[in-house]
């Protein structure tokens, strides 16, 4: 996964950030730390990358993942970013019996895989469609196609 990460940043460069909401700014850049073993500290961090194994407060990045850490710390304080990271997450999340959830903080991106690309973003507080969760993400078909929601834009 992190050769795969380092393709796709060397594709990349430098390209222009372009996350939907301050959440997927601070995810996709909470993402690069988590996957080189990061542990963190804040109770949002903690349950958001709980499925990544954490050895280090100093983790060791690639220059081209030290580049969009930085290209995306700059977007997050040109938006005025301020992700409740202290936020308690609710508990272990469980698919609803009754198949459907609520997206509460719009608008929210929903990807064609985890943290994979924008399919679609749901702009209005509304009820989905769910189908099965996989670390952390919940399937929909909200987008009209298969696609994968994150936790914490959702409520059942």
């Amino acid at each position: 996964m992190k050769k795969l990460i380092c393709i796709v940043f060397a594709v990349m460069g430098s390209a222009q950030v372009q996350a939907e909401s301050c959440y997927d700014l601070w995810y996709e850049r909470n993402l690069i730390y988590a996957e080189n073993g990061y542990c963190f500290s804040t109770n949002l961090g903690q349950s958001t990358f709980s499925e990544y194994s954490c050895w280090t407060k100093s983790p060791s990045l690639s220059t081209d993942e030290q580049r969009r850490v930085a290209a995306l710390k700059a977007e997050e304080k040109r938006r005025g970013c301020k992700v409740n990271t202290g936020q308690v997450p609710q508990s272990k999340p469980v698919v609803s019996s009754a198949g459907v959830a609520i997206v509460y903080d719009p608008p929210s991106n929903v990807r064609n895989r985890p943290n994979g690309e924008i399919l679609c973003s749901v702009r209005n507080q509304s009820t989905i469609n769910i189908h099965g969760s996989e670390n952390g993400w919940y399937r929909t078909d909200v987008c009209g196609t298969p696609g994968y929601i994150h936790k914490s834009q959702i409520r059942f």
